[in-house]
């Protein structure tokens, strides 16, 4: 679930198709609404605009790699998210010079007409009131799962199928999601297609599809889901667990030397836990032409001590992302902030990282 969160949240950025967009300023209203509560476009993050006499275009953040608009403001009051891009104003800081302005050159950055502070699209959470309300359909959230191929394996990853995570796009039998994403790229698919698969399946189906993505040298990202155990069945030991079948030593097979023995040359490995870490890894992956794999390592719950409970404090505002994006099953929104049950939670502390508010903390 971590590792999906992060290739979810991987550069998405509100798209505007000039064929479909009409200049409605419908987009304006619904952003002003939903975050000035009022219906005045000129309160919105997102702004219509004319290209030509006979097409149109709506501009908002396009979530730039080194943001210019964060590195030219003198007051520190704008700040880049790294897991998602998304840029925040603290408008304590903000004192309406206006230099970010000038620094973005898609003019996606605007002053608040009452306010004098900088205001700048924040992707509503990941589920744009503009994209979703767009009568035309000609808005589009980018970089969101849907625009990646990402084909599935035969294990408990694949309930990431299953909303709010909704990664996973195909799931045929074991060993067949590297297959399927080797066949996608030589059918003429040109982006990154990712093959999610267990270490188990791996070991048991995954190895051929490897090494022919390898040897035909298909665009393909292989994700290599490392618990160290055979989860769906019983949690039987893997040769990467240093274990036999009856109980006694045995040698640990690594992934990451099998992958490389292959053919493959960039293998990485992410602890899932770390959202930073892991979108870094992702995003140079995303920039990589050719096979790759990236290795995300992290036992079974199940075989670890459970960690001190998360708990949420008063600063949360029930945005819901992490119930509606993150997807934990021991978060629930109720009331007027989330709710985290300790009898469920293992303490992660994926949930902490993800909180755009800096709403919930350790325990322990």
């Amino acid at each position: 679930r971590a590792f999906y969160y992060a290739l979810n949240m991987v550069n998405q950025f509100v798209d505007c198709d000039p064929e479909k967009c009409v200049g409605c300023v419908v987009c304006e209203y619904a952003c002003s609404l939903e975050k000035e509560k009022v219906f005045n476009p000129i309160k919105s993050r997102i702004r219509a605009i004319r290209l030509d006499p006979l097409s149109n275009a709506a501009i908002a953040c396009r979530i730039c790699e080194e943001a210019p608009c964060v590195a030219a403001c003198p007051e520190e009051a704008l700040a880049q998210s790294i897991e998602t891009g998304v840029i925040t104003v603290d408008e304590d800081k903000c004192n309406g010079c206006g230099w970010c302005i000038e620094a973005c050159k898609f003019g996606a950055v605007t002053l608040h007409p009452s306010k004098q502070k900088v205001i700048v699209c924040d992707l509503c959470n990941g589920e744009p009131e503009c994209v979703q309300f767009c009568p035309e359909g000609a808005l589009s959230l980018s970089g969101k799962t849907t625009d990646k191929i990402v084909t599935g394996d035969i294990g408990c990853y694949t309930l990431g199928c299953l909303p709010p995570v909704s990664t996973v796009q195909t799931c045929l039998c074991m060993g067949a999601g590297i297959s399927q994403s080797a066949g996608m790229f030589h059918a003429g698919v040109k982006e990154k297609v990712f093959a999610v698969i267990g270490d188990s399946t791996f070991f048991h189906a995954g190895l051929p599809g490897l090494l022919n993505i390898a040897y035909n040298k298909a665009n393909v990202c292989v994700v290599i889901l490392d618990n160290r155990t055979v989860a769906m069945t019983g949690h039987q030991p893997t040769p990467g667990s240093g274990k036999t079948a009856m109980g006694t030593d045995a040698k640990i097979i690594e992934i990451r030397d099998l992958a490389k023995s292959l053919g493959v040359d960039k293998v990485e490995v992410v602890d899932p836990y770390n959202v930073k870490g892991t979108t870094e890894v992702i995003r140079e992956v995303l920039d990589y032409h050719g096979p790759s794999v990236i290795i995300s390592e992290r036992p079974c719950p199940l075989k670890t001590k459970r960690d001190p409970a998360r708990e949420v404090f008063e600063k949360c505002n029930s945005c819901g992302v992490c119930v509606d994006i993150f997807g934990c099953p021991a978060i629930s929104l109720t009331g007027e902030r989330a709710e985290i049950d300790p009898t469920l939670c293992w303490g992660c502390g994926v949930c902490e990282q993800v909180c755009p508010f800096e709403a919930i903390r350790s325990t322990g």
